[in-house]
């Protein structure tokens, strides 16, 4: 059941960071702010999901992280650039948790 909980979290992410995506191109934005747009809803909608499922700040963190990294990778971003997404992404959920705390 957990690791059916885990996919779900996985596919909300991409989800959110393919549309972020594709909205991006629609809008006609260069490459590199499409993977950076795509990063950042896929690392917000797997904050999203791990905090409302209960997960540590260091777990919601690192689910918004690997997310982003993920996401911009597919949205073409270049491997740094695709860490620079996953960290920026990670600390802004660790940031944003410790205001809520």
């Amino acid at each position: 059941v957990a690791q059916d909980a885990g996919k779900a979290d996985v596919d909300i992410a991409e989800a959110a960071g393919h549309a972020a995506e594709e909205a991006a191109r629609t809008a006609g934005v260069t490459q590199q702010k499409m993977a950076s747009m795509a990063a950042a809803a896929a690392g917000r909608a797997a904050m999203e999901v791990a905090s409302a499922a209960g997960k540590s700040a260091r777990e919601v963190a690192l689910a918004a992280g690997v997310a982003a990294g993920k996401a911009a990778r597919a949205a073409g971003a270049t491997q740094q650039e695709a860490i620079d997404a996953a960290a920026r992404a990670a600390g802004e959920a660790a940031a944003e948790l410790a205001q809520k705390a």
